[in-house]
């Protein structure tokens, strides 16, 4: 199977490439209109590209993931003097309890702020990502959670800081396989359940 995949934001956002063998992202230019102030819906599709033997043009994409969240503008709830916990709990009731367990845990109390000269970074409520069943155990799930940081930059001109996941399946197989790809990826877990990153660390 070729390792070429394709991502695009369902909110019609910038899209870009990537190769699970090169490990690289083809990054796009990104945005900055945002659809709302302080939070902004996102959702990404992730298709598994195939080209043409021949002439390499993309004959289908086929979907291998998804990916949703909330992103929650720092910048904008900071500069109107904003409580997030406030705003979360108006945009929803998931990203709310994952925020109020990211705020009080002592992993985000004791974190370095970082600095941006474009912006604070975003905080962000995954409450989402999905792999089709045929595309597990290929290192997609892996990719996504080690790059999301990049994506969002990249997609969104949102430079991605503190990141809360709660992972969650039926199947309880898969559920263990989940928390091991996101702890091997740097989540640390809080209390809730909750599971939570600082891809902004990343870039030092």
């Amino acid at each position: 199977m070729q390792n070429e995949y394709l991502i695009k934001a369902i909110s019609g956002k910038q899209e870009m490439f990537f190769d699970l063998c090169d490990n690289k992202l083809g990054l796009g230019d990104g945005v900055d209109e945002k659809d709302g102030k302080y939070a902004f819906w996102v959702g990404f599709a992730v298709f598994h590209v195939v080209r043409d033997d021949i002439d390499c043009e993309i004959e289908r994409l086929e979907k291998a993931a998804e990916i949703q969240g909330v992103w929650f503008d720092v910048s904008n709830i900071q500069d109107d003097d904003g409580n997030i916990l406030e705003i979360t709990d108006m945009v929803d009731t998931d990203a709310f309890n994952a925020i109020t367990a990211l705020v009080r845990s002592q992993i985000y109390r004791k974190g370095i702020p970082i600095d941006s000269d474009f912006m604070p970074p975003f905080i962000c409520y995954l409450g989402k990502i999905y792999v089709e069943p045929h595309f597990r155990n290929k290192g997609l799930g892996n990719f996504i959670f080690r790059n999301i940081g990049e994506i969002s930059r990249s997609c969104l001109s949102a430079p991605l800081g503190w990141t809360v996941i709660y992972p969650e399946n039926e199947d309880t197989t898969e559920l263990s396989r989940m928390i091991k790809v996101i702890k091997k990826n740097g989540y640390k877990k809080i209390n809730g359940g909750f599971y939570v990153k600082n891809y902004a660390a990343d870039d030092d």
